[in-house]
């Protein structure tokens, strides 16, 4: 037979070609069988090879007997196996996948022939949602063992790692988590007001936080959401103190009192100037001429690194918080720039928020280190500032929040460009297979993106950034809105793993108003002055009118690629909270009682089992330090704790989990039945301080109140929201879909860029005035308003740039393609140049002529000095800029120098430059889609709360006062209900005083208004802070408001706002302030006194009754109250009325001053001021004794006598003396004048006149030419009139003996005369004294002082003494003043007169001294002991004391110098005594022991020795008996004269 033989050498299978085609060498088919190769004899031989052999191994947990391998990858350098295995089989894997759920396993396992019996579980669990559908590729890079299936996203893990490691999908994507989170530059911090401490207006308790901190801004609300204190109130808080359980806030100023409930927020931002503070350690110059921003990325496990986190704003707060200051003004036209325009920030503390807490940061995230970032703002590249170690994360984070402190330090080190682009990872979200290549990994048949919606309906708007909803005016307070841009804004979603969609914007046919434009929309400049104390910034608004979804069931769908969501709510209608009983948050926790007492041991043995307590629960109680924890469970009732104690026995402790927390709440199942998704197990809540957390147990044993336990902090959203009153306060759960859309960031377009600010001295308006200009050259006849003139002196001429292309070799002026918008202009109102703000709208303004001042016709000589004053530095010929202005702007030339343009500052703003990168900017606006969509279903469309109404009802005000400013009814997102949305309200409002109608509910119906279809509250009634006012007046309105029907948002809802408001206490004042000053004796008791009015009102309305005015006030005296003779205050006052009295003959004389005080809402009852009592003071002069004369009718006080020969003092005048033997009748005699009046009579006399106010004339000469001197005679003492008071003059006459004497010694003779007038409208008249003694000015008192029986050498006078009390003016003259005998001038008669105060003068003179030294004095006199039945002389020498130096005029004796306690005399019949006698001893001056000289005589009133006046009385009260040789009394004017 015929033999084929093939030596197969080729080793080749073939099983294309047909068997008879088959070359030599090559073969059809083989198994269990290769062809030797090798070069030996059997090259080409068939040999066996070696079969599979079945291997038995362990892995634990063991795996279920239906798991099937789906994918394995065999390691021949590592000879090991790696397995892909799963029991669960998905449905639809191709279209709407669905994720794998317990009890199915996905598991990877490896094994080794060097470990042959147990397999090492790479990773196990359902999060690695295999499918049996789904085949896996998996490629083995040194230990990163990388996977894909084409239903997940391409993963990888690391087989060094223990098993588990790997737990949840961001520990094993190969696109790393994305820290989505911006830093923030904002400490915030919250609390709800408590009902103790009780709150005032100032000071409240919140429960303990020790996030609030001193000089924080304040925002608060109350329970129903309505605005109470607004960012415009500028409220701090000022200081804060710490209790167990409670923290005590007390703010800067009272806006509203707080009632409990009250939601305060607290805020700070973080950027500060620490540059002097000397150990700070920053370079303090850095950041000042640098906008930075910050960011910050993680590396993880295996090497990798995050992408970038969004960065900041820029942090920048300008120096002087960009406010002009000083001279600024100046200085920024001088040169055109603002130096001052820099960053003032130096420090700034970066507070990140980590995706976990910070416990659980590197076992969920597998984050090694943080890197911070830095980026200028003129910069290409990103720097780092530092590497944060995870340990130092955990050591320094509070919670989930690691603050670092930058103190301007220089970056490290640059990050490289591919890292700076790299805004997310180019990872495919499914691959259906992948190899690698050179060390990296390939995928292949992959899909590179997700599909996005096509549209978000939302709205745009802008507004004020500094509303209730907003913080950013406190964390970045310096940045606004450039107003006159255009901006696109729009989403980019992404998720977990920074997978980004493209900007997804808003169709226009959203809009729900003209107040809302879709995606775009333009900000114009401001068209009238805003109140720049309540303007913050601008700022843009969203509203989100539609919940963002994707994917089928918000799951996957593998048909258009989109990806779901992340968070799924387990319902479409949550499920709906109660408000009563109070959701609650808490950590889980049990407690034990130990048995046996400890010492420092951490066996710990309970009495009871306890199958509760777990490992790592806190152990606190009695006696046990702090951070104990139960380290191992030996069984139910022992336990091994980490850290020795010391407690006695029977201590209850408490162990709570360290993360685990319950929370409870009611479901309102009856008011809200379609919301009744209440948590299952295995759902999900928001977390605290991670993202979302697990159901671990639900409770419903006692339903409709339900216990829901999670494996860690729940977020704190789930409890009661209290604005939610009249609708659904609804709460969702969650499950996860891993790779779905995560969260959202907001980004705008916005391509006007860069653009200046032109600092002008000034803006003229038309052309400069040439008037009085000889043949001066003309200017154009433009109308006024539609050129202007501008200087362009150092920058501006570079910021208004000439158009120098195209022009001829001989232009001087050319145009400018720059356009501006003013935006300050100058203004010259009466002589005072300024600046006020322009409003140019969308108008600008064209420079169509720049050329200098020369080739303008403006140099110097074609202007008048007032057209010179217009152009600034004239003299350098600077660049003057024309413009073609659509509205007028500037000051005028005029030839008035109060309206001529001078230079002053004036602004113009350049038109932007259009950028041509048409791209989208990131924003910090940044949160989680599940959050956005929860606030979108659950955001209550209709009213919720209103505008700040700054509510103020102080009880001054008058019915029909507004007590709010206008507000407007404002929805959840902060949406207000104006004139876009009407709507119409109806107020009631309770009080537990009770009463109707107090208030009125006024809307604004005037289109035209600025606040059309706002509302604000008004009195209807008066009202009273009274003892109970903080209890009864306090007042609880509910407004119903209803939306139009016809309302584009919210047609027809219906809601009920309330809100609560108090009465305030106005402080209580004094009528007069001060009170009107009482003059009073010793011995008056008042009740009231004579002259007093201490009348007070409380703060009501000035238009409300005197009874009410007064109700609940209390009078008191405070302090200055003197100390009486009984050792007891000497005044008292009646705290009904205030009216004064005191004890008689107790008081001090003198001068008091009481302060007195006033003090609303008081009860008498209980003798307490009611809370809120407000009080004031003010001082009540008392004066005790006789009323003092007003100090303008002193005089200086000459003691006398005058040399002759001497300059005269101003008050004196010398009569001319006469040769001896000479008799020159009416020669030689002088008449002097004195007066005390309101004002100068004629300002002194002058030869040759006669002024007729005076009722005689003074002498103008002496007549006599033989030795006459000049003199003065007409003389002004003090300054006022008399009126107050006594007045007591004395009238001297003095010569002097000295050198050269006479025979017959020395005389001169002198008459005087007083005349009166009550004012100058008022004729003069003779005036009795009040001894009721007149002089009679026909003979007046005449003097006649003689020194020729004396025989000595000395000075010699008359005095005579008169008072009076009469109010007005007074004229005294020495009329015919001679000197009769003398030698010579020295020895002549000198006249002058003194004016005091009686009771309290300062000028007694006692034999040429005045005794008193400058101070009112109390003299002692000697009283007769005997009475008389009539006048007589007897003086005694009992002691009594008058303040009055002169015994004519004593008006009352007391028995001590202090003048308390009023001598008595005894009675001779109706309270009058007899006649006593008396005269000066013991030192008072004019006291002659020799004789009865200066002796008199009269009769008191018995019991208060005082003068008895009878009443009719012809002569004279008092007599005097010095007047004749013989002791007699008679009514004559006390004359003194010395020597005595």
């Amino acid at each position: 037979m015929a033999e084929i033989k093939n030596s197969f050498l080729r080793s080749k299978m073939n099983k294309d070609l047909d068997d008879r085609l088959i070359p030599n060498g090559e073969y059809r088919d083989a198994q269990n069988i290769s062809v030797g190769k090798s070069e030996d004899d059997d090259i080409g031989a068939l040999e066996t090879i070696l079969g599979n052999t079945e291997k038995i191994f362990t892995i634990t947990p063991a795996l279920p007997s239906d798991i099937q391998v789906i994918g394995y990858l065999c390691d021949e350098y590592l000879n090991t196996i790696f397995v892909f295995a799963t029991n669960y089989t998905d449905a639809n894997p191709t279209t709407h996948p669905t994720f794998a759920s317990s009890p199915k396993r996905c598991v990877i396992y490896s094994w080794t022939p060097s470990n042959p019996n147990t397999a090492k579980l790479v990773a196990d669990g359902i999060f690695l949602n295999f499918s049996t559908t789904n085949p896996i590729q998996a490629s083995l890079i040194e230990n990163l063992l990388f996977f894909t299936d084409n239903r997940n996203q391409p993963r990888k893990v690391n087989i060094n790692q223990n098993e588990g490691y790997y737990t949840l999908e961001q520990q094993i994507s190969v696109a790393k988590y994305n820290p989505y989170t911006p830093i923030s530059l904002l400490k915030k911090a919250s609390g709800i007001v408590l009902a103790s401490p009780a709150p005032t207006t100032t000071t409240f308790g919140v429960s303990e936080n020790a996030n609030i901190l001193i000089g924080m801004s304040v925002m608060s609300m109350s329970t129903a959401g309505v605005s109470k204190i607004a960012s415009s109130d500028y409220i701090t808080v000022s200081n804060v103190s710490t209790a167990t359980g409670t923290t005590t806030v007390t703010l800067s100023d009272a806006v509203t009192t707080p009632v409990t409930g009250d939601i305060f927020t607290f805020l700070i931002s973080t950027m500060t100037d620490q540059s002097a503070i000397a150990t700070w350690p920053g370079d303090p110059d850095f950041l000042e001429d640098k906008y930075v921003r910050f960011s910050y990325r993680y590396r993880f496990d295996d090497g990798e690194y995050s992408i970038f986190a969004p960065f900041t704003q820029i942090a920048y707060i300008p120096k002087q918080k960009g406010y002009f200051k000083n001279q600024n003004e100046d200085e920024a036209y001088r040169s055109t720039i603002l130096t001052w325009m820099e960053n003032n920030v130096n420090n700034i503390e970066l507070l990140i928020t980590l995706p976990e807490n910070k416990t659980d940061l590197s076992s969920n995230f597998k984050i090694e280190s943080l890197d911070i970032l830095y980026k200028e703002s003129d910069g290409l590249v990103v720097k780092v500032l530092e590497t944060i170690p995870i340990a130092d994360i955990q050591n320094d984070a509070v919670k989930n929040i690691y603050t670092y402190e930058y103190q301007s330090r220089k970056p490290y080190k640059t990050l490289t460009q591919a890292q700076t682009t790299r805004v997310y990872d180019k990872v495919p979200v499914r691959s259906l297979s992948q190899e690698t290549a050179g060390n990296r990994i390939i995928y292949g048949n992959f899909r590179d993106a997700y599909s996005a919606p096509d549209y978000i309906s939302y709205d745009v708007k802008v507004i004020d950034k500094g509303g209730k909803t907003s913080t950013s005016w406190v964390e970045y307070p310096n940045h606004s809105l450039k107003q006159n841009r255009n901006y696109q804004v729009g989403f980019i979603l992404a998720d977990k793993f920074g997978r980004q969609s493209p900007v997804i914007l808003s169709p226009v046919s959203t809009s729900v108003s003209s107040n809302f434009l879709g995606s775009t929309i333009f900000s114009p400049y401001n068209a009238s002055t805003s109140d720049i104390k309540a303007w913050f910034g601008d700022t843009i608004q969203l509203s989100i009118t539609q919940g963002i979804s994707s994917g089928f069931n918000s799951l996957q769908n593998f048909s258009n690629g989109e990806p779901g969501l992340y968070a799924i709510p387990t319902g479409s209608n949550g499920f709906a909270v109660k408000q009563t009983p109070v959701a609650t948050i808490g950590y889980v926790s049990t407690t034990g009682v130990n048995n046996g007492a400890l010492t420092n041991s951490t066996a710990l043995l309970l009495t009871a089992p306890n199958t509760a307590i777990t490992q790592g629960m806190i152990v606190t109680g009695t006696g046990v330090p702090s951070s104990i924890t139960i380290q191992t469970v030996t069984d139910s009732s022992n336990f091994v704790l980490s850290s020795g104690i010391s407690i006695a026995n029977g201590i209850t402790l408490t162990f709570t989990e360290p993360k685990k927390q319950q929370y409870t709440f009611t479901l309102d199942s009856t008011t809200y039945p379609s919301n009744i998704t209440i948590p299952t197990v295995g759902s999900y809540l928001r977390g605290e301080y991670t993202d979302f957390v697990i159901v671990e147990s639900v409770d419903n044993s006692a339903a409709p109140a339900y216990v829901i336990t999670t494996d860690a902090e729940i977020n704190q959203s789930y409890l009661n929201n209290t604005t939610m009153t009249s609708s659904a306060d609804i709460k969702f759960a969650y499950t996860l879909n891993p790779t779905g859309w995560y969260s959202y960031k907001v980004v705008v377009k916005q391509q006007e860029q860069d653009y200046y600010n032109v600092y002008l001295p000034g803006i003229l308006m038309g052309y400069p005035d040439q008037t009085g200009v000889s043949s001066p050259i003309p200017f154009p006849g433009d109308p006024i308003g539609s050129t202007s003139n501008i200087v362009l002196i150092n920058d501006n001429i570079n910021k208004v740039p000439r158009d120098l292309a195209e022009v001829g070799p001989d232009q001087k002026q050319f145009r400018s393609s720059v356009q501006l918008f003013g935006r300050v202009e100058n203004t010259m109102t009466a002589s005072v140049a300024s600046n006020i703000q322009f409003f140019p709208g969308t108008s600008t303004d064209t420079a169509i002529s720049i050329a200098t001042t020369s080739d303008s016709n403006m140099e110097y000589a074609n202007l008048s000095s007032e057209g010179q004053a217009n152009i600034y530095q004239i003299d350098s010929k600077p660049l003057i800029a024309r413009l073609a202005t659509d509205t007028g702007i500037g000051v005028i030339s005029t030839t008035s120098a109060s309206t001529n343009m001078i230079p002053f500052l004036a602004i113009y703003e350049t038109e932007p430059v259009d950028s041509l990168l048409d791209i989208f900017w990131e924003t910090s606006t940044i949160g989680l889609i599940a959050d956005l969509n929860a606030d979108v279903a659950t955001g209550y469309d209709g009213p919720t709360s209103f505008t700040a109404m700054n509510y103020s009802q102080p009880e001054s005000k008058d019915s029909g006062d507004p007590i709010t400013d206008w507000f407007y009814p404002q929805s959840n997102e902060g949406t207000n209900f104006d004139s876009a949305y009407p709507t119409t309200a109806v107020m009631t409002y309770t009080s537990p005083r009770g009463g109707t109608g107090e208030f009125i509910l006024e809307q604004d119906t005037n289109a035209a208004s600025g606040t059309y279809k706002g509302y604000r509250i008004k009195t209807n009634s008066l009202f009273k802070y009274i003892t109970d006012s903080a209890a009864e007046d306090v007042y609880t309105f509910s407004i119903t408001v209803t939306v139009d029907s016809g309302s584009a948002l919210a047609p027809g809802e219906i809601n009920t706002i309330q809100f609560t408001e108090s009465l305030t206490n106005v402080v209580p004042s004094f009528v007069n302030t001060p009170p009107p000053s009482i003059n009073i004796t010793v011995d008056e008791t008042g009740d009231p006194f004579t002259g007093q009015d201490t009348s007070a009102v409380n703060g009501t309305s000035s238009t409300n009754t005197l009874v009410n005015k007064i109700d609940d006030l209390r009078w008191s005296i405070l302090s200055g109250n003197p100390t009486g003779l009984n050792g007891q205050p000497s005044f008292e006052i009646d705290e009904t009325n205030g009216n004064l009295r005191q004890t008689a003959n107790n008081t001090p004389n003198g001068q008091h001053t009481l302060v007195l005080k006033i003090e609303d809402a008081w009860n008498f009852t209980t003798s307490t001021a009611g809370t809120g009592s407000l009080s004031a003071t003010a001082n009540q002069g008392i004066f005790v004794g006789p009323e003092p004369a007003n100090a303008g009718i002193k005089s200086s006080c000459v003691t006398g006598p005058i040399d002759g020969t001497a300059q005269y003092p101003n008050q004196a005048m010398l009569a001319p003396w006469i040769g001896s033997g000479g008799s020159q009748p009416n020669q030689g005699k002088l008449t002097g004048v004195w007066y005390i009046a309101a004002s100068a009579l004629g300002g002194g006399y002058t030869s040759g006149t006669v002024n007729d106010d005076i009722p005689i004339t003074p002498s103008t000469d002496p007549g006599n030419t033989a030795g006459s001197v000049a003199t003065y005679t007409l003389f002004r003492l003090g300054t006022q009139a008399l009126t107050q008071g006594t007045l007591v003059l004395s009238l001297n006459a003095g010569l002097q003996w000295a050198s050269s004497p006479p025979p017959s010694g020395l005389q001169g003779t002198v008459t005087w005369k007083v005349w009166h007038r009550t004012s100058g409208a008022s004729a003069w008249a003779e005036i009795a004294d009040i001894n009721n003694e007149t002089i009679t000015n026909a003979s007046g008192v005449s003097v006649t002082l003689n020194t020729a029986n004396t025989g000595t050498f000395d000075n010699f006078y008359n005095q005579i003494i008169l008072a009076f009390d009469a109010l007005g003016e007074y004229t005294i003259a020495a009329v015919d003043a001679q000197s009769v005998t003398a030698n010579q001038s020295s020895q002549g008669l000198t006249c002058w007169v003194n004016s005091n105060d009686l009771h309290y003068s300062t000028c007694v003179i006692e034999d040429g001294t005045n005794v008193t030294g400058g101070t009112a004095q109390t003299y002692e006199y000697g009283m007769s002991g005997a009475p008389t039945t009539s006048y007589n002389c007897s003086y005694g020498f009992n002691t009594t004391w008058s303040g009055v130096p002169y015994g004519q005029y004593v008006p009352q004796f007391f028995t001590t110098s202090a003048l308390s306690t009023p001598y008595t005399f005894a009675d001779a019949g109706s309270g009058i005594s007899n006649y006593y006698a008396y005269k000066p001893q013991g030192g008072s001056p004019f006291d002659d022991a020799s004789s009865y000289r200066y002796t008199f005589s009269t009769r008191f009133t018995s019991a208060d020795g005082k003068l008895y006046k009878p009443d009719p009385w012809a002569q004279c009260y008092i007599q005097n008996c010095g007047t004749t040789a013989v002791a007699t009394s008679s009514c004559t004017h006390l004359q003194m004269e010395y020597p005595y």
